[in-house]
């Protein structure tokens, strides 16, 4: 029995140190079955262009809302590219801005952020992870824990340990089928999801979610919110769910931050609103992103009508023509000249520690 046991311990000690070499290499790499997935893997490891002056990264928010080519054409024919997808996660923004700095020259990238951060792991994080990021996560989650619950064998900490063995099955899983003549065959397969139609429709646009201009409005959004007006938008209230130091968004936050101020890479945060809410940041979350890098708030006084919205998070045509126009504005004078950056103060005592920035 205990060479029984020995023996599954060495194989799957062996498929780790195979997948540890394997999901180094380019073909392993953000290869998820999805063909917006593969777009952006085709723009991170094979686009020619190796200057890249603004990235977008963020989720469906700014996928919908930020047009690349309005802002290339403003600016003088920037090389701009939307690398939006579905579901926000900080440590997907960060998988994907990794591998575009090691592959591309980037000037400055434009953050997605909201008026709260996702704590969890995004969807696809457990086929995106590597083992030196898995490393640092299990770190991080391990020092999180606290000693009660590791005792008690709390629901968080069976949440994480299972977070921790599903990406560590998926890692040995992604290398280990790079042996198989099948999965080879698979992978090609996977290159193939996007199609020259699918392929050309975000090359026109650079990435952003052009088809969505050709959907319907939503019935429900149009139903629930036909009647609301909206004249100005306020700060959120701060609440202590809102605490984003020390948390997981944080971690990955900091890793973003670090990275490119390594690379020389602009770091600027773009609030992105919902017709849902309708508020603009927190003092406490604006000076939290002012920390980390640029904070740019564009004007969303007048973009809360009816038409402009497909949903009630995402905007539709002629509202993300406003919104980049209102960023492009920014962009060219500064920050200073949003309305709203006037509301929000800079010079109280400072909230968060340094150490969250280290």
């Amino acid at each position: 029995m205990a060479n029984k046991a020995l023996k599954i311990c060495i194989i799957v000690c062996c498929m780790c140190f195979i997948s540890i070499i394997l999901c180094n290499l380019n073909f392993c790499k953000l290869n998820i079955d999805d063909p917006r997935w593969q777009w952006i893997r085709e723009k991170i490891f094979f686009d020619k262009s190796k200057t890249i002056d603004i990235a977008i990264i963020g989720s469906s928010y700014s996928w919908c809302g930020i047009k690349p080519k309005l802002i290339s054409n403003e600016l003088n024919g920037l090389n701009v590219y939307n690398l939006g997808r579905n579901w926000h996660g900080r440590d997907v923004d960060y998988f994907i801005i990794k591998h575009l700095a090691e592959n591309h020259h980037i000037k400055q990238i434009l953050l997605e952020f909201r008026d709260e951060e996702n704590q969890n792991p995004h969807q696809f994080t457990k086929y995106l992870i590597e083992p030196d990021d898995i490393v640092q996560e299990m770190y991080y989650i391990i020092r999180s824990l606290k000693y009660l619950d590791i005792l008690s064998l709390s629901n968080n900490f069976k949440k994480n340990i299972s977070y921790i063995i599903d990406c560590m099955s998926n890692l040995a899983i992604r290398g280990f089928e790079k042996l198989c003549v099948r999965s080879f065959q698979k992978y090609f397969m996977k290159n193939n999801i996007l199609n020259e139609k699918q392929r050309k429709l975000y090359e026109k646009e650079n990435g952003y979610y052009s088809h969505g201009d050709h959907q319907v409005q939503n019935k429900k959004f149009l139903k629930k919110f036909a009647n609301v007006k909206v004249k100005t938008i306020s700060k959120k209230k701060y609440q202590e769910s809102d605490y984003i130091p020390g948390t997981r968004a944080d971690f990955y936050l900091k890793k973003i931050c670090n990275l490119t101020q390594k690379k020389k890479i602009k770091l600027s945060f773009v609030y992105l609103p919902t017709y849902k809410k309708r508020v603009l940041p927190s003092q406490e979350s604006f000076e939290y992103y002012s920390k980390l890098g640029e904070v740019l708030l564009p004007n969303c006084n007048d973009i809360f009508k009816i038409n402009y919205w497909r949903d009630k998070n995402h905007l539709y045509k002629d509202g993300s023509v406003k919104f980049t126009n209102e960023l492009i504005s920014l962009l060219i004078e500064g920050t200073n000249n949003s309305p709203h950056y006037l509301s929000y103060s800079t010079t109280n005592e400072k909230l968060y520690s340094n150490k969250y920035l280290n």
